[in-house]
């Protein structure tokens, strides 16, 4: 009997922790989420006084949990066309924790959005902060939490190079401007997981899509055998698809892009922090991380 309450307070603590720490990540992922989709950031686009906010936001993050800079420096400024006639400076983001590995695995999610709106607005009102929150905080959240949960592991099979891009929606021109630059040696790259729109987990049919190019089907096994439990994986070819993995699959770099994909907010005002599944954001985290910890 006292074998059996002693077991039975065990797996009581064991639960309440396990509860404990998704209820804590829960909340950071809203922090993060709710403060890059603030109207203060004004929708985040490239080039504006909300992007140079969003930009200070991560910069501090990075510094937080302990991030390096790549020579000396967090940003990377570049210029984009803003339209036929126009030019805008927008700046990259990166961090990188160096372990000192002969490889490095590349993570990163665009941080801006359409601020006011837009052509590319699926609005009908005009003029109105496009908040962003799926679009992309919630893939931001995901690259800093796993960042941050990847610095406290310990592993170090990898380096680990964490970059918000910016000017993704003007015409991925962040992801193109970091790798022509070539900020690192290329071919050290061993993989890229890009995160875009990963927070509109489905309750009743949950899918995670992970498009990728047919050629690295190694990486399909890898997918399948982490724990999944909670949803389903989607794998899908990347040949029709255009994200800021594409600059890297160009250059022959294996990459993964992740979504729960398009939803009916897509590109509205509507796309908002309280409509997020901040449980399902969190369950995604934790097979990514599994994931990154199966890389060889």
């Amino acid at each position: 009997m006292l074998f059996k309450n002693v077991l039975f307070i065990i797996l009581n603590l064991l639960f309440f922790s396990v509860f404990s720490q998704s209820y804590k990540n829960c909340e950071k992922f809203k922090t993060i989420i709710y403060t890059l989709s603030d109207d203060s950031m004004q929708g985040r686009e490239a080039g504006t006084e909300g992007a140079e906010k969003a930009k200070n936001y991560l910069v501090n993050y990075y510094k937080t949990i302990g991030l390096k800079p790549l020579k000396d420096t967090y940003i990377q400024k570049f210029v984009f066309p803003k339209d036929s006639t126009h030019t805008e400076t927008a700046m990259n983001i990166s961090g990188m924790i160096d372990n000192k590995a002969n490889s490095t695995i590349v993570i990163g999610a665009h941080y801006d959005h359409l601020g006011m709106g837009g052509l590319k607005s699926r609005s009908l009102t005009t003029k109105k902060i496009h908040a962003g929150a799926d679009d992309n905080a919630s893939g931001v959240a995901m690259m800093l939490l796993l960042a941050e949960q990847l610095k406290k592991s310990g592993n170090k099979k990898f380096n680990y190079l964490f970059v918000a891009f910016s000017a993704h929606e003007n015409g991925l021109y962040g992801s193109e401007a970091f790798v022509n630059e070539i900020i690192i040696d290329l071919s050290k790259i061993k993989l890229m997981l890009n995160f875009d729109m990963v927070g509109r987990l489905d309750v009743t049919s949950p899918i995670l899509k992970a498009t990728k190019s047919e050629k690295d089907f190694y990486l399909d096994s890898l997918l399948n055998n982490v724990n999944h439990k909670n949803f389903q994986i989607k794998i899908q070819d990347n040949s029709l698809s255009k994200s800021d993995a594409t600059a890297f699959t160009k250059n022959n770099i294996s990459s993964i892009t992740f979504s729960t994909g398009i939803h009916d907010d897509y590109h509205k005002v509507s796309d908002t922090a309280e409509k997020i599944n901040y449980d399902g954001v969190n369950t995604i985290k934790e097979y990514l991380f599994e994931f990154l910890l199966k890389v060889n």
